[in-house]
Parts: C-alpha cells; sequence; structure tokens
C-alpha cells in the first residue's frame, strides 16, 4: 500500500504514490515409478502421481484520501501496479514390465496441478481529498495487471529478428540414419535460442539459462521456458511475434507404459493429467467524492486495464504391450483442461471477479486540457490439451483396447466499465471528455485425443477409441456511460 492520508502536501515538481507488488511462484513436481517383476507367474505393478498447487491471493493499493487532504504539485501520479505470475509443472511417470509363464503388468500415471490468482488491484483519489495541478500532465490515476506501460501502449513486446520458421525449426530435433541429434540442427536450434533470449531481455523478461521451445501451433504460438520454469508465450499476430508473460503458466502431463510377456501376457497403462487454472483479479482506477483541478491546460487520466493471461499445456500418454499365448493390452489416457477468468477454480462466477472499472463518481472535476477515462481488457486463455493411448497385443489370442480422452473447458466472464456517476458539487469540466471501455478478451484452445490399438494372432481383436470435447465461452459485458450529473458534464 502506498498512501496520502488526511495530509496536506505541497510539491514543486511531482508527487508519485506508486504500489507495486511482485509475487512469482515456480513450482515443479515430477513423480516417477518403476516395477519389475519375472518369474513363474510374474506381476507388476507400477504407479505414480505428482501434484502441485499454488494460490496467490493479495492487495495492492495506491490512493489520496480524506477530507483533511489538500495536495499540490506540478503532476499527481496515483498508481498501483499487479505482477503475479505462477509458472508450475507437474509429471509423472510410471513404467511395468512382468515376465513368465503368467506375466501381468500394471502402470498408472497421474499428474495435477491448481493454481489461482485473485488480487485486488486499485488506485483511487477518494473520500474528499482535493488535489491541485499547475502542469500540463495534470493528474494520472492508473492500476493495471501486469504492469501498465503507458495509456494507449501494448501490453505486448514485440519481437525482431525472428522468424516464425525459426521458432518451429527451434522447437523440433533433427535426427539422422541412427537416430542420433544432427549436429548442424543442434547448433542451429542454439543459436536462435541465443537471438531469442537476448530479444527477449531486452524487453525486460529475465529470462535465465537456456531456452526450450515448444510449438503451440504451428506457424502460428509457441512457448519458451527458461532454466528456472519462466515461461513467455509467443503468438504471431498480422505479421509481428508479440511477447506476453503469462499470469500463469502451467504444465501438467502424465504417461505410462506396461509391458507384459508370458505364456499369458496382460498390460495395462492409464495416465491421467489435470489442470485447474483461475484468474479473479479485480484492477480498478477511480475517483469518488473528490475534487481535481488540473491548471495550465493540465490533463486528467483515470486509466484501469487488465491482461490476465493463462497459458496451460496438459498431456497424457499411455502405451501397453502384451505377448504370448494370450496376449491382452489396454491403455487408457484421458487428460483435462479446465481455465478461468472471472470464476473461482470450481468454475463458479464470483460476484465482483474479474471486474476492470475505471470511473469518476461524485467527484467535481477541472481540467483545462482533457479528461479520459479508460478502462481495456485485453484477457485470454491458451490452452493445449492432448491424450494419447497405445495398445499392442500379440499371440495366439491377441486383444489390443486403446482408449483417449480430452475434456477442455475455458471461460472468461469479466465486467469492463468506464464511467462518470455524478459530478460533484461544481461538476465535470474539461476541453474534451473520453469515457471508453473496451474488452478484447480472446480464448485459444487447442484439443486433441489419439487412440491406437493392434491385435496379432489366431483370433486378434482391435479397438481404440479417441473422443476430444472442448467447451469455451467469453461472458464479458461491456458499459460506460455517463449518469446522474445534475450539475454539469462538460
Amino acid at each position: 500500500e502506498a498512501a496520502v492520508v488526511d495530509t496536506d502536501v505541497t510539491a514543486g515538481n511531482a508527487l508519485d504514490v506508486n504500489a507495486r507488488s511482485e509475487q512469482n511462484i515456480k513450482a515443479r513436481t515430477i513423480a516417477g515409478s518403476v516395477a519389475v517383476a519375472g518369474g513363474s507367474v510374474g506381476v507388476a505393478v507400477s504407479g505414480s502421481g505428482a501434484g502441485v498447487e499454488n494460490r496467490i491471493a493479495t492487495d495492492v493499493s495506491a490512493h489520496i484520501s480524506g477530507s483533511q487532504t489538500d495536495v499540490i504539485a506540478n503532476h499527481v501520479i496515483v498508481n498501483a501496479d499487479d505482477i503475479s505470475t505462477i509458472d508450475a509443472v507437474s509429471a509423472a511417470l510410471s513404467i511395468s514390465a512382468a515376465f513368465g509363464q503368467t506375466a501381468v503388468a500394471v502402470s498408472i500415471g497421474i499428474s495435477v496441478s491448481i493454481n489461482n490468482i485473485a488480487n485486488d488491484v486499485a488506485a483511487s483519489i477518494d473520500s474528499g481529498a482535493r488535489v491541485t495541478t499547475s502542469g500540463a500532465d495534470g493528474v494520472t490515476v492508473t492500476a493495471s495487471t501486469p504492469e501498465l506501460l503507458a495509456a494507449g501502449s501494448p501490453t505486448a513486446f514485440t519481437l525482431t529478428g525472428i522468424t516464425a520458421s525459426q521458432l518451429n525449426d527451434a522447437s523440433t530435433s533433427d535426427m539422422d540414419s541412427n537416430d542420433a541429434p544432427v549436429a548442424a540442427d543442434v547448433s542451429g536450434d542454439a543459436a536462435i535460442a541465443a537471438t531469442l533470449k537476448s530479444n527477449l531481455n531486452t524487453g525486460q523478461f529475465g529470462l535465465k539459462g537456456d531456452l526450450r521451445v515448444s510449438t503451440v501451433e504451428e506457424d502460428l504460438s509457441w512457448t519458451v521456458v527458461d532454466g528456472e520454469g519462466t515461461a513467455v508465450a509467443l503468438t504471431l499476430d498480422n505479421g509481428q511475434i508479440k511477447a506476453t508473460r503469462a499470469n500463469i503458466n502451467a504444465v501438467s502431463a502424465a504417461a505410462a507404459l506396461a509391458v507384459a510377456v508370458g505364456q499369458v501376457g496382460v498390460g495395462i497403462a492409464g495416465a491421467g493429467a489435470v489442470a485447474l487454472n483461475a484468474i479473479q483479479t479485480n484492477v480498478q482506477a477511480f475517483v469518488d467524492n473528490a475534487t481535481l483541478v488540473a491548471n495550465n491546460e493540465g490533463d486528467v487520466l483515470i486509466d484501469a486495464r487488465s491482461a490476465s493471461e493463462i497459458n496451460a499445456t496438459v498431456l497424457a500418454v499411455s502405451a501397453a504391450v502384451a505377448a504370448g499365448q494370450v496376449g491382452i493390452g489396454v491403455g487408457i489416457g484421458v487428460s483435462i483442461a479446465k481455465n478461468f477468468i472471472g470464476r473461482d477454480i470450481a468454475g463458479n462466477l464470483v460476484t465482483d471477479a474479474g471486474q476492470v472499472s475505471a470511473y469518476a463518481q461524485n467527484s467535481s472535476i477541472n481540467a483545462q486540457g482533457d479528461l479520459d477515462i479508460v478502462a481495456n481488457s485485453e484477457q485470454s486463455i491458451r490452452a493445449l490439451t492432448f491424450a494419447g493411448a497405445v495398445a499392442v497385443a500379440a499371440g495366439q489370442v491377441g486383444v489390443g483396447v486403446a482408449g483417449a480422452g480430452v475434456y477442455a473447458e475455458n471461460h472468461i466472464d469479466a465486467t469492463t466499465e468506464a464511467f462518470i456517476n455524478g459530478d460533484g458539487a461544481t461538476g465535470v469540466r474539461a476541453d474534451a471528455i473520453l469515457v471508453e471501455a473496451h474488452d478484447s478478451s480472446l480464448i485459444k484452445a487447442v484439443g486433441a485425443a489419439a487412440a491406437l490399438s493392434a491385435g496379432f494372432g489366431m483370433v486378434g481383436v482391435a479397438v481404440s477409441v479417441g473422443v476430444s470435447i472442448g467447451f469455451n465461452a467469453i461472458g464479458s459485458t461491456v458499459h460506460a456511460y455517463i449518469s446522474n450529473a445534475d450539475t454539469a458534464v462538460e
């Protein structure tokens, strides 16, 4: 909190009341298990589970308040910024192998990632405070997540010297006939990563160590992760590659492999990955029951901005192999992703969550320059969800069953509003008045399920099922208005 409360302040230059909060959680949870059994009867059971839960909840407040407060300065700035990020990786790997006259191998891997950010960010002049400025910059009241660059500035950093084809190349490895990495490709990828790192750090992303590039959608979007787990989302937009630091970067992955060889061989593998991500942050910039005077063509700016972003990758892969006189292989992969902005982690609507508000309420404003009241939402969800299952069975009787399922649910429910409600004792006056609310929220989701089964033998049975279900909804509301102005707004 940064505040001036019931205090007189006279400044020859600028008075800057600035609250900046920066929280970062980097979590990696990896679990693995291996089971091997042999004998007349060989039974191997292996299971691993990885789970991570991260939550950030804080208040960020900058304000000038109180009926005893009288501020005189060349320029007055009240600013609150929230830079909260969660980088979470959860991975589980399970392997089982059984050999014997009767061989049974069971392998299960489960990964769960839960991440939640619920902050309140507010910048205000309120509760009877009086502010008078003498410079052209006048009065500025701003609140944002992530940190506000400047009024009208983009929230994304634009890369130079890097192309989409280079990013595609850096995310894949070329292999030679011996299944070894091609040296020229390795050095080329390293050079691309070095250029990318230098470029991103020019934009103050602070990346450290080696970079890993992953393609989310070829030629369109990528994810870059540094040596400490910090993730940056890259997107091709109107011919330019934009880089943004998502509030939540979550990776949940699970893999299971089961191998059974015997006169009777049964292999069962199951992998499940779940990611639940939610942001309920509110951003407000306002003047309430206060008096502002901006002399000498001074402007008044009230600006609230949110560019909250969730970047989620959820992967589940299972493989089962069974060989014997009777071979039965079963592989199941399930991947679930739920991402919410303006809702809680369970997907329930939350009152007064996900609000972006800029307003003047019951306040007198006299600006000899312009009065701009602007609320801007650029909230986004980018999700990649994949499940794969393979089952192979060979024998006199071979039965292979594979099933893969994906469920992805993404919601953005935000209220973006800019308004003047009430005009105080002396009205609201300026050379020009702008009251604007804008919402460009975006959901970009890719979901895929793949199942492959094979059965070999005198009797061969193969069954494979792949199901992918996706639900995306943006239920945001946008308001811009002037009301209850019984004195004057002109």
